[in-house]
C-alpha cells in the first residue's frame, strides 16, 4: 500500500472512529484543536489497523474509543 493510501484509509478510519465515538472537532477549545494534528500522526502510526477496521465494522451504535486506540483519551474526552 502507498503512502497515499495509507493515509487515506486511516483518515477514513479516523473519521469512522469520530462518528461513533461522537466526537466532535467544533466543540474543541483552541487548545484541544490544537491537539488535532498529532491525532491524526497517532493513527497514521498505529500498529492496530486491522483490530481498529474489525472494531469499526462491528460496533453498530456510538459508544466510547477502544482501549487499543492511541486516540482513545482525546475521543473518550469532553468532545464527545
Amino acid at each position: 500500500m502507498g503512502y497515499f493510501d495509507k493515509t487515506n484509509a486511516r483518515l477514513s478510519m479516523m473519521q469512522q472512529m469520530m462518528s461513533k465515538t461522537n466526537t466532535d472537532l467544533s466543540k474543541a477549545s483552541p487548545s484541544q484543536a490544537l491537539q488535532f494534528p498529532q491525532m491524526v500522526q497517532k493513527c497514521l502510526n498505529c500498529s492496530q489497523p486491522q483490530q481498529c477496521q474489525a472494531w469499526l465494522s462491528e460496533i453498530g451504535e456510538q459508544t466510547t474509543a477502544p482501549e487499543f486506540c492511541p486516540n482513545h483519551a482525546v475521543m473518550n474526552s469532553n468532545l464527545s
